[in-house]
């Protein structure tokens, strides 16, 4: 399933190894962040035993605040279901962010190579 929640960023849901990776692609900004909040929201909803909402952010090109807020936003609201969250494939610069506001840990950032997406980035 894909959707393409503005002009600059695209995700793509898929179910795997007791997850369900929701994968971004493009641009985290004002515009683009609610509807991968919608997009993850969509799928808290969705019965299913797979209770880990991996958010796959290796395709991301730009995240500014808004997009961190998302993040967090999307995070408690898996705690608040009863799911676990992960970040995953995040490059420098989106590390680099994370370290500096001190939402590394918080967002259960996963770098190496132990995630079910760790075979679809180089």
């Amino acid at each position: 399933m894909t959707d393409d929640v503005s002009a600059v960023v695209h995700t793509d849901v898929s179910r795997g190894d007791g997850a369900t990776i929701l994968s971004v692609r493009g641009d985290l900004d004002v515009r683009s962040t609610p509807g991968l909040v919608r997009s993850a929201h969509r799928i808290l909803a969705t019965p299913t035993e797979a209770k880990t909402l991996i958010i796959d952010v290796g395709g991301v090109t730009f995240c500014d605040s808004s997009g961190l807020t998302a993040f967090v936003q999307i995070r408690q609201q898996c705690s608040e279901a009863g799911w676990t969250f992960q970040l995953d494939q995040a490059k420098l610069p989106l590390l680099r962010v994370l370290d500096l506001t001190g939402l590394r840990e918080y967002l259960n950032v996963v770098t190496d190579g132990s995630s079910p997406t760790s075979h679809e980035h180089p």
